[in-house]
């Protein structure tokens, strides 16, 4: 039986209005990464999106990776 709390790789990333989400092979969102731009990122303590972006690409590349390691 299939662990449902573990993602299946390949994943994918979506953009939302203020977030990117990392999203696994059956669709799931596995996890949010927030950003903000301008005045409102100094108030809120979010990352850019620039930085978001690239955080959620480590995330989906690390859940990648563990799949295909996993298969070896």
């Amino acid at each position: 039986m299939t662990d449902l709390r573990t993602p299946k790789a390949p994943c994918a990333i979506r953009e939302l209005v203020e977030a990117f989400a990392v999203i696994d092979a059956d669709g799931r969102a596995v996890s949010y990464v927030y950003f903000a731009e301008g005045a409102r990122r100094s108030s809120t303590g979010r990352w850019s999106r620039e930085e978001a972006r690239a955080i959620a690409e480590r995330i989906a590349r690390g859940f990648t990776r563990a799949a295909e390691r996993d298969q070896t």
